[in-house]
């Protein structure tokens, strides 16, 4: 479908499509960026107030359900970076799809975004992947920030909540 657009990018309901496909790939982006920042906010805040409030209460400090109720939270914690990491594949792999349709599909549309060239489906991911890092667009032209990324953000918010949950599992055995 990629090559047609490209090869009759005079027919504009062809251009039209591939406006809205790549509308559409700019909405999910969105969307699983919406769920990752409202899990970043409310784990940590949620995890914040169980464990202020297991600290203030003197019954629930001291009942031998404690381990079991922290070590319950250090798990659910960790299904929850399980999903947000299918969350962060989903959204690479529209990235990538945004990529691919700003540098050989949207070039007329968008204004010479990429080169015109047919996609070569035969190519290796490896040789797919440096055409797509030589597109221009939106997606590609985001600078890359190699120290703090939205993974790196999401394990060390994630690592914490999770080792303060079995901290205090630990310290509820220990006492």
């Amino acid at each position: 479908m990629i090559v047609l657009l490209v090869e009759e990018r005079q027919d504009p309901t062809k251009i039209e499509l591939a406006t809205e496909i790549y509308s559409q790939v700019c909405n999910s982006i969105r969307a699983t960026d919406e769920v990752s920042f409202r899990l970043l906010g409310l784990v940590p805040l949620l995890s914040a107030a169980g464990i202020l409030g297991i600290s203030l209460s003197e019954q629930i400090a001291s009942s031998p359900l404690l381990p079991g109720i922290a070590f319950f939270a250090a798990i659910v914690t960790g299904a929850l970076l399980m999903w947000e990491w299918r969350n962060l594949k989903s959204c690479r792999s529209y990235l990538s799809y945004a990529m691919l349709l700003e540098k050989y599909v949207l070039y007329d549309a968008l204004g010479k975004l990429g080169e015109k060239v047919p996609l070569d489906k035969s190519a290796p991911d490896v040789k797919l992947m440096e055409e797509i890092k030589t597109a221009q667009g939106q997606f590609r032209s985001r600078p890359d920030t190699k120290v703090i990324r939205k993974t790196i953000a999401e394990l060390i918010i994630y690592s914490a909540t999770i080792s303060a949950w079995i901290a205090i599992g630990i310290m509820a055995l220990i006492t």
